[in-house]
Formats: structure tokens, C-alpha cells, sequence
């Protein structure tokens, strides 16, 4: 009853078409959470046992999927479609690929389709030989992941999770980057937005960052770098955005920043910065407003600070993985001052709404 994208769901309770706005609500099992439509000509892989998976299928149905990712990549079709999707299911085993993953024209959407029966299987890529993990190159490429796990990329000079470069589009959301050998993102003059994600435990820190950017709503936490810990950000400014995230439990060098290391004249917004190690410094550079930085106030408006860890109330800190979520009795609850309740500042890392004004600093809103 509802053919026309990107209006494909007819809604029970109100009777009418609207867009899609979960994976389960559409018949190709995949919502184009950019568009809000149901996507077709989809290609699936599924590397489960019991699950058909070959990369000499069409791939074009889950119940004859490619096996591999790369399988998957390779049935893209080249033309016709203004969007190529590629879903991938959840598995307890990674999905490994050899030489690079890349990604240079046209538009892609890559999305892990969770497991309803296996709650804890994620979608992880990771990189059997030195490099990214997956790399998107030059302005006539867009990706879009969704529900992605990049980790494991090895080689001190290329190890990183995700690869970005020459003013390529690269859209994140739900997407974890860890356990890579060098940073978890590099994204150098990319467009790059990433919203309710996480980047977690990589050995040469969080991410390099230039370019256009939107970092929102994400947990940057327990890296270990040299001349940073969590983020460099360069040239932050009044068309980027760097709000809502939380930094904790990065390191550093001696005298390097251990949770942002940012240049620019932009200000970022409602973070928590704190806990990092190695370093007296948890920040250098750019404003910061309604933010709670370290154990010393931060010159701005209405920033604040915890005089230990423990104030800010963490969920977990203690064994790893750690839990970044806000317990009662944080002094980052209800601190966060204006929120224009639109766009994506409306929900914190879980997808729970935050309110309008006085919200909670950092990436959780405590519900």
C-alpha cells in the first residue's frame, strides 16, 4: 500500500505511509537511514554456518548471500543505481578481507544487520595483511556505514580502521572502530560525519581529523597514542561540529594532549573530556562551552569541572570493556545548557531523546 519511497511504511497507528525508520520495517530488511526509504537491488552477505553463503551466488537474496565481504563488494552493480547497499549479518566470526576495501565512485551504503537470536554477534571487517580496513578516496565517492564493527588493521603506518581522503563523503553512524595497530579513523579533507559511534582502544590513538566534520554523540575512549590520545581535530570552525561526545581514559606523551589535540577557531560543545593519562594536558586549543574538561575550569562559557573521576559517575571504569554511561548523582547530569531538540543533538549514543534545554554533557543522556 505504500509504494512510493521514500514513503514505503504504512504506519499502524496513524494509517498512513511515512518513511522507514528501522531495518525490520522493510521487506529488503535494510532502511536507508539517510533517506528514510526501504532500499532495493540489495546484496547480502552471510558468513554463518547453515546460511548458504557463497561468493559464486547472486547474493541478491538473504537466503543466497555471498560469503565474504568482498565477495559482496565485488556484486555491486556499477551502474544504474543511485545507491548501492550491501547488507551484512551479524556473526560470531569476523569477516576477514585481504588487500584493501575501496571505495572511489558513486554512493554505498553498508549496513550489519544485528541477529535478533544472537544479541551479542556484531559485524566486524577486519584486514588479514598491513592497511585500512576500508578506504574511501576522492569527492565522487559516498559511504555510509551503519552497525559496523572496522578492528584488527595492522602496519604502523597505514594500520587504521577507516581511511578517508581527497574530499570523499563518509557518514558513520553506530559504527565501532577498535583494536587497530594505528589510529581508528584517519579522515584528512574528507566531508565526514559520525553520530552515536564509538572509537575505542587503538594503539597509535583515536583519529586524525580534518576537513568538513560532524562528530556527535560518540565515546572516544581508552586509545593510546604519542602526540595525542583521543582526537587530533585541525581547522574546527563554525561549519563543523565537535558536540555531545565523551573523551576518557585516552593517552599520551608527556605534554601532549591526551584527550583532543584541536586547532581552529570553532568552539566545541557539551563534551566530557577527562581521565586521560600520560599527560597534564587533557586538550589543546579551540573554545569550549558547556563542557566538563579535567579536574580545573576551563576558560569559556559555562564549562565545569569533577575534582576526581569518581564524580562523574561512570557506569564502569574499573575492568574493560569500560561503560561510559552516566550513573545517578553525575555532576555531568542536566549541565549541558541550550539544545535546539532537533537534527542530531535530539538523541544521545542510544538513540534516547534529550530534552530541549538542560541536557546531560557527554555522548549518554541518562534517561
Amino acid at each position: 500500500h505504500c509504494p512510493t519511497a521514500p514513503n514505503n511504511v504504512c504506519d499502524g497507528a496513524t494509517h498512513t505511509c511515512r518513511p522507514c525508520e528501522a531495518d525490520s520495517e522493510c521487506t529488503s530488511g535494510v532502511c536507508d537511514m539517510n533517506t528514510g526509504a526501504c532500499a532495493s537491488g540489495v546484496i547480502y552477505v552471510d558468513n554463518r554456518a547453515g546460511h548458504n553463503g557463497s561468493d559464486a551466488n547472486a547474493c541478491t537474496s538473504p537466503t543466497a548471500p555471498c560469503l565474504t565481504a568482498q565477495g559482496g563488494v565485488a556484486k555491486l552493480p556499477t551502474t544504474g543505481a543511485a545507491t548501492r547497499y550491501l547488507a551484512i549479518s551479524a556473526s560470531d566470526d569476523n569477516y576477514p578481507t585481504t588487500g584493501p576495501t575501496k571505495f572511489t565512485m558513486g554512493s554505498v551504503y553498508i549496513v550489519g544487520l544485528r541477529d535478533p537470536a544472537a544479541p551479542a554477534s556484531v559485524v566486524a571487517l577486519d584486514r588479514t595483511n598491513n592497511g585500512p580496513d576500508l578506504e574511501v578516496d576522492g569527492n565522487a565517492a559516498t559511504v555510509t556505514l551503519v552497525n559496523i564493527q572496522l578492528n584488527g588493521a595492522t602496519g604502523t603506518g597505514n594500520g587504521d580502521g577507516l581511511s578517508c581522503v581527497n574530499d570523499a563523503t563518509l557518514k558513520l553512524m553506530r559504527v565501532t572502530l577498535s583494536g587497530n595497530m594505528r589510529y581508528g579513523i584517519t579522515s584528512t579533507q574528507c566531508n565526514l560525519t559520525m553520530d552515536r559511534s564509538i572509537i575505542r582502544s587503538n594503539s597509535g590513538g583515536g583519529g586524525f581529523v580534518s576537513g568538513t566534520f560532524s562528530i556527535t554523540n560518540s565515546w572516544i575512549v581508552d586509545n593510546i597514542g604519542g602526540d595525542f590520545g583521543g582526537l587530533s581535530v585541525s581547522g574546527l570552525d563554525a561549519s563543523d561540529t565537535l558536540a555531545h561526545n565523551t573523551f576518557a581514559k585516552n593517552s599520551a606523551n608527556n605534554g601532549q594532549p591526551g584527550s583532543l589535540g584541536c586547532t581552529g577557531g570553532g568552539t566545541a560543545r557539551q563534551n566530557i573530556l577527562y581521565g586521560s593519562t600520560g599527560t597534564a594536558l587533557e586538550f589543546t586549543g579551540c573554545n569550549h562551552a558547556y563542557s566538563l574538561i579535567g579536574t580545573t575550569v576551563v576558560t569559556g562559557d559555562n564549562n565545569i569541572a569533577a575534582a576526581t573521576i569518581d564524580a562523574i559517575a561512570f557506569e564502569n571504569i574499573t575492568t574493560i570493556p569500560r561503560d561510559y554511561h552516566l550513573k545517578a548523582g553525575s555532576v555531568a547530569l542536566g549541565v549541558g545548557g541550550p539544545n535546539d531538540g532537533t537534527g542530531r543533538l535530539a538523541f544521545d549514543i542510544d538513540g534516547e531523546p534529550r530534552p530541549t534545554t538542560g541536557a546531560d554533557i557527554g555522548a549518554d543522556e541518562r534517561p
